[in-house]
């Protein structure tokens, strides 16, 4: 996907500035504030305790777009808002330039832009292809100020052309959004029926032709025959060792954190699937006063604050360390697979509807080990468990390979959307009588 194949202009002449290079004859190079009527000061910030009090009629924008509603608009036409602060002027990770349509309001992190000739619709395409790092101030804060966006050069082409040009790429950049659209889609669907299988196996097995019988529970239904219903205490070893809640806070005061040692384990080792990140280590003496804390290969660790229910197993040769406050461990016994209950934390629905409904807060904010202890758990023969596991991870592994193509095809479509425009807006492309070009797949 290349717009290579596109003609480019006949001529070019050069733009008198170093980093633009040629430009088409025909076109100009101005300063931005010279094309444009900045109305920031038209811009009126609400704090959100008012807009809590408005009645919601009107979009009210901010430096990435729309961020609520109020109950007046400041502005009836379409205008180009460019974001002033904040992150996202570095990583782009959405737009920087957009158009605002209809009534609407704007705070005081959004330039307002009216184009005082030309088509909005190229400027807008234009003003996001532009690079704005080398214009922003700040590094806490990143800032664009009005001084530095209206000192900023830009390509003007002829009415015609911009018209030309915005008609292309608004069609062409519509084609393309669709596409990334349906295989984002694709992806949604995907998610939904490796979710439907992970279930379907741990509720009802993989022999469709079992004896079945009724769990006795609502959410459950019926399970296969031979398979035990009882709550998670009894797969677990006996007394202290089947389960235990990280340390208090307090034994782990950033005090007594070293830069190298015994490792202190924590959320992010879970939520990230990876237990070589991490910063935090005690020395010896430390470690000795709290190993009762130490995890071993195997042991089940469960994530209890903030982001609560999330489950991986300790693998294998990790550095010697303890977990941290945040963690839950649980230890099983000779009738359970540790995978098999980590995948169950992690992936049946049956299982999050108990934490959800158990846990404290509205959205599972703390767990404890009475909650991890009481869970029902559907339980199949240890082979059966091991059946399961292989199964599901081979279906996880197709999955996850037909996701991965879906995200390439849309990095690349992406990729293609930004240099299609870019090439259409500086005049590497001649579209004056081009108006559609192969849509990629």
């Amino acid at each position: 996907m290349t717009t290579e194949s596109m003609k480019p202009y006949p001529a070019y002449k050069d733009s008198g500035i170093e980093w633009i290079g040629e430009i088409p004859e025909g076109w100009d190079v101005v300063k931005l504030k010279h094309e444009f009527e900045s109305l920031n000061h038209k811009r009126v910030p609400l704090s959100a305790e008012v807009r809590g009090e408005m009645v919601k009629n009107y979009d009210y924008y901010g430096a990435s777009g729309i961020i609520d509603k109020v109950e007046d608009y400041l502005f009836d036409e379409t205008l180009i808002l460019i974001g002033e602060d904040g992150a996202n002027l570095l990583s782009r990770s959405t737009s920087l330039a957009f158009l605002a349509h209809g009534q609407y309001w704007v705070n005081n992190h959004a330039h307002i832009l009216r184009p005082k000739s030309g088509n909005i619709n190229y400027f807008v395409h234009l003003l996001e292809t532009i690079e704005y790092v080398p214009y922003i101030t700040g590094s806490a804060q990143p800032k664009l100020t009005s001084e530095k966006l209206g000192n900023i050069c830009i390509f003007v082409p002829p009415l015609s052309e911009q018209q030309s040009i915005a008609t292309f790429l608004d069609n062409q950049t519509a084609k393309i959004d669709t596409i990334i659209e349906n295989k984002q889609k694709q992806i949604e669907l995907l998610k939904e029926e490796r979710t439907a299988i992970i279930n379907q196996a741990v509720t009802k097995g993989l022999n469709p032709d079992v004896p079945m019988r009724d769990s006795g529970i609502e959410w459950l239904g019926e399970i296969p025959e031979h398979w035990d219903l009882v709550p998670l205490k009894y797969l677990l070893l006996d007394g202290k060792n089947g389960i235990k809640i990280g340390p208090f806070g307090s034994s782990l005061k950033s005090d007594i954190i070293t830069s190298t040692g015994f490792k202190v384990y924590g959320q992010e080792n879970i939520i990230n699937d990876d237990f070589s990140i991490g910063h935090r280590f005690l020395d010896e003496n430390t470690f000795d006063k709290l190993n009762v804390y130490e995890i071993f290969e195997n042991d089940i660790l469960i994530t209890m604050m903030g982001t609560t229910g999330k489950s991986k197993v300790v693998p294998a040769n990790i550095k010697k360390g303890i977990m941290d406050s945040h963690l839950i461990r649980i230890r099983n016994n000779n009738n359970s697979n540790s995978h098999f209950i980590s995948l169950l934390i992690n992936d049946s629905n049956y299982i999050y509807s108990q934490l959800k409904k158990n846990s404290k807060g509205s959205i599972m904010e703390g767990l404890n080990s009475s909650i991890v202890k009481s869970l029902l758990i559907a339980c199949p023969p240890l082979n059966e468990q091991k059946q399961i596991l292989d199964y599901i991870q081979g279906q996880k592994n197709k999955f996850d390979y037909e996701k991965q193509i879906s995200e390439n095809q849309i990095i690349l479509l992406k990729e293609y959307r930004t240099a299609l425009i870019s090439d259409a807006v500086t005049g590497k492309i001649d579209l004056r009588n081009q108006h559609e070009i192969p849509t990629p797949k």
